[in-house]
C-alpha cells in the first residue's frame, strides 16, 4: 500500500514514509457477495479527522515546510501532539486527502529531520496512516493517526508506544528500537470490526 505522496527533509536525513496498516472487518455471509452489498457512503476528511475541527489552529509560522510542500492546506494544519521524539502534525490538502507529518529533533534542535505523507479518505478509513522518520544522531520513530472508531487504548500499555491521544481519535508514536515495535497489534473498532497495525514498522 503506497501513500499518495511523501516528502522528507532535514539536516540528518534518513527518513521513510509509508502506509502499512491493515484493517480487517468481519463480514457476514450475506455481505460476502458484493452484488448484494450496497456501496458504503463516501467519507470526507472532515469526518475522518475530527481533531482538525476540535483543536485550535497553530501559529502559521510553526507549520512544518514538509507538510506545506506536500500540498497541505495551512488553514487545516493542527498539532497532533509532542512525543519523546518530536512534534507530530495533521492537515488536509485541497483534494481532500489526509496528511500527516513528523518533526524529529535532538534536545538542542540543531539536528532534525521531518517527513510527511498523504492519503485519500477511503484508504485512511480502511488503513489509517503513518509516517516514519529518523536520521543520524536522532532516535527513529513512527507516528500513527488512526480513524476515530478505532479503540487504541491498549497501546498505552504496549512497550515502547506513546499514546498521545484517544479523543477524538487515536494518535500514537513508537520508537524503531522499542520492544513493542515490529509485532502485529489487533485493535477493536466500533461494531464487530478489528484494525491491525502491521509488523512492518521501520
Amino acid at each position: 500500500m503506497n501513500a499518495k505522496k511523501t516528502r522528507v527533509s532535514g539536516v540528518a536525513i534518513l527518513a521513510m514514509t509509508s502506509l502499512a496498516i491493515v484493517a480487517c472487518n468481519n463480514a457476514s455471509p450475506a455481505s460476502e457477495d458484493p452484488s448484494t452489498d450496497p456501496s458504503p457512503p463516501s467519507l470526507t476528511a472532515e469526518e475522518l479527522v475530527p481533531i482538525i475541527a476540535q483543536t485550535d489552529a497553530p501559529d502559521s509560522e510553526s507549520i512544518p515546510d514538509v507538510l506545506l510542500d506536500n500540498g497541505a492546506d495551512p488553514d487545516t494544519a493542527r498539532v497532533l501532539g509532542d512525543s519523546d521524539y518530536g512534534t507530530h502534525w495533521v492537515a488536509t490538502d485541497p483534494e481532500g486527502n489526509i496528511c500527516i507529518a513528523s518533526q524529529l529533533y535532538n534536545d538542542s534542535e540543531d539536528n532534525w529531520v521531518d517527513a510527511s505523507s498523504c492519503t485519500p479518505p477511503d484508504i485512511f478509513n480502511d488503513h489509517g496512516i503513518y509516517v516514519a522518520a529518523g536520521g543520524e544522531g536522532l532516535q527513529s520513530a513512527t507516528a500513527y493517526l488512526l480513524p476515530p472508531d478505532v479503540d487504541a487504548s491498549e497501546l498505552a500499555s504496549t512497550d515502547g508506544f506513546e499514546l498521545l491521544s484517544t479523543d477524538p481519535q487515536p494518535v500514537a508514536v513508537v520508537g524503531t528500537k522499542a520492544p513493542g515495535n515490529g509485532s502485529p497489534i489487533t485493535l477493536p473498532r466500533e461494531g464487530s470490526g478489528t484494525f491491525e497495525l502491521s509488523g512492518t514498522r521501520q
